[in-house]
């Protein structure tokens, strides 16, 4: 396991949510636990403690960066739409988000 020094709070923060987000998108939300996350990164169960409240944080976490990804997604699609067909797409993709 590694040292806590070897990594900052921002880091931990960081790589916890990669690795949570890559588990639940390959394996579902049925295998996200603190003992799993911690073992993906390389730490123990304790230090997702000192970085999030409780697992729940840590997963809001999660969902908030696959709605911000969602939202640059869309925001890409309708200046696709805008510049390739006219208002009437446009209308189309922003009635969809």
């Amino acid at each position: 396991m590694a040292r806590r020094k070897d990594h900052t709070r921002e880091q931990l923060h960081e790589m916890a949510i990669q690795a949570a987000a890559t588990v639940l998108e390959k394996e579902g939300p049925e295998v996200i636990t603190a003992r799993r996350i911690a073992r993906e990164i390389g730490y123990a169960p304790g230090t997702l403690y000192n970085v999030f409240a409780d697992l729940e944080e840590l997963m809001l976490h999660v969902a908030g960066r696959a709605l911000d990804d969602l939202r640059s997604d869309l925001v890409a699609a309708r200046q696709r739409a805008a510049g390739a067909a006219g208002d009437a797409t446009v209308a189309m993709v922003m009635a969809l988000a």
